[in-house]
């Protein structure tokens, strides 16, 4: 492997590659830009435990939450062209950010229900000062007016002390006091991948029949032995190490390798839909060409021609509307922007997805918005997957508050049919999400998950884990704890 060309590494080995590059280097600080895209499991465990151990300081992004709790100390959060500085954890400042919110929300329910008595008794008090001619009840009604329009909001400052105009309110304002501060949320992510039509005719999407896999040159099977089948509606999911012969099931599902023994039967009538863990790097190197442009090649190059706006209100769906889609060139995307524009070419009128690391480079609020389309999705679903739970973050009406989830959420929710909050653990702090609802949960009620399969690929052979991403998860973890009392066995 070491003398092979870098470009025929999986996407796992070639962030191995990158990383080693960067820890090896003598420095005061290191800068990571998602250190743990493509990583399997061991691989990311790994760089935790080895970031954790490091004395110099460390600058992380990442839109692996699990990661990055497990990790960092101070978090900064960039929404609206503004950086806000936490001492914390990402799940920490989720937390402290909830609780400010419902903190603000009952302070301005409060001060709602004492306006509304005090304008109520003005009302009164008006009348009857009318009524009856009391200048002097004229002037105190007309007082408490003045002091409604003057001086109403919050009575205690942002950090729960008494408030003082001087210091809260310094600089010219129209009022003498502050309303309750209540943040803007981030707009909620929905994505809608169109269901494809019903197969006239019965018989499974595909079927591998003890199928081997063996490159040239080599000593031997990549893969050794496979069989699986995938059902009109099924869905299963392969994890992991990397390099273990993932990315090689998917291309032997498409006919782009052919097996060395055994049988590959296709539906007569299957279109797959593929997303490629390289579909990023590939984007990145189209320099003019929008997300609409590709969208719309991609579809008349197969002999379909879309209309613009029915083009227009797809990508939208996937958050890619407006001037992003027509004006921006793929190039300039975001790694999150170029996954959604890739996934949006694969998402019209197949009968299977295959999916190779979608989630990399995609941020948990995107992520939870695809499992969820692709758990109403009655197609068929290949998950090719290295994603960890994911922290759900504070807009999520589901309970699911807990950084230590020990397992792989996205594929939890996807291929074995769990809900989305039971796919996670739920936290000690559960309880202040009682008040948060969405649509989302009838929606979810309204499409019950399908009971799909977990394989592990490993060894040249594929297993199926009757236990799913809990049992493989705890394997790994497993593992790691010998290798680590080994090393400390050892000095």
């Amino acid at each position: 492997m070491m003398d092979s060309p870098f470009k025929s590494l999986s996407g796992g080995w070639r962030s191995r590659c990158a990383l080693a590059t960067s820890l090896l280097v003598q420095s005061d600080i290191l800068l990571l830009d998602e250190p743990s895209n493509f990583l399997d499991l061991d691989a990311t465990l790994w760089l935790e435990h080895y970031l954790i151990s490091q004395t110099r300081t460390l600058v992380l992004t990442s839109h692996d939450q699990v990661f990055l709790n497990n990790v960092v100390e101070e978090t900064i959060i960039l929404r609206d062209k503004t950086l806000r500085y936490f001492e914390g954890t990402p799940r920490e400042y989720d937390i402290d950010e909830r609780k400010r919110r419902k903190a603000a929300a009952k302070t301005q329910n409060a001060l709602d229900k004492k306006k509304e008595h005090i304008e109520r008794s003005i009302r009164q008090g008006l009348s009857s000062a009318k009524q009856t001619g009391d200048d002097n009840r004229l002037r105190m009604v007309k007082s408490r007016q003045k002091k409604l329009d003057e001086r109403w909001g919050a009575e205690t400052s942002a950090k729960g002390t008494r408030f003082k105009l001087n210091r809260d309110m310094a600089g010219y304002h129209l009022t003498a006091r502050s309303g309750v501060e209540m943040e803007d949320m981030e707009p909620k992510v929905k994505i809608n991948i169109p269901n494809p039509e019903k197969l006239r005719t019965a018989g499974d999407l595909i079927h591998f029949e003890n199928i081997s896999f063996k490159h040239r040159n080599a000593p031997k099977p990549m893969i050794e032995g496979v069989s699986f089948t995938v059902e009109q509606g099924g869905r299963c999911a392969f994890v992991g190490a990397n390099g273990q012969g993932k990315s090689t099931i998917a291309k032997l599902v498409l006919g782009k390798l052919l097996p060395t023994k055994g049988t590959v039967v296709r539906h007569p009538l299957l279109k797959i839909g593929y997303f490629s863990q390289h579909s990023v790097e590939e984007l990145s190197m189209v320099e003019k060409t929008t997300a609409l442009g590709y969208f719309l090649d991609h579809f008349e190059q197969k002999g379909t021609k879309v209309p613009e706006i029915e083009a227009r209100a797809f990508l939208g769906t996937f958050g890619l509307g407006g001037k992003i889609s027509s004006d921006t060139p793929l190039a300039l995307l975001s790694g999150g922007q170029k996954v959604l524009s890739a996934e949006t070419t694969m998402s019209r009128h197949h009968f299977c997805s295959l999916l190779d690391e979608v989630t990399t480079h995609v941020d948990a609020p995107t992520i939870q918005a695809l499992a969820l389309a692709l758990r109403k999705f009655t197609g068929g679903i290949i998950l090719i997957t290295h994603d960890r739970s994911v922290y759900l973050p504070s807009q999520t009406p589901f309970p699911v508050i807990n950084a230590d989830m020990d397992d792989r959420w996205f594929s939890r929710v996807v291929v074995e049919g769990s809900s989305l909050s039971a796919a996670g653990a739920v936290g000690d702090d559960a309880e202040d999400d009682e008040d948060l609802s969405s649509s989302e949960d009838d929606e979810e009620g309204q499409h019950p998950g399908k009971i799909g399969r977990t394989y592990r690929v490993g060894g040249g052979k594929v297993k199926l884990l009757e236990n799913g991403m809990v049992q493989y998860v705890n394997m790994v973890e497993r593992r790691l704890e010998k290798r680590r009392a080994a090393e400390t066995k050892l000095g």
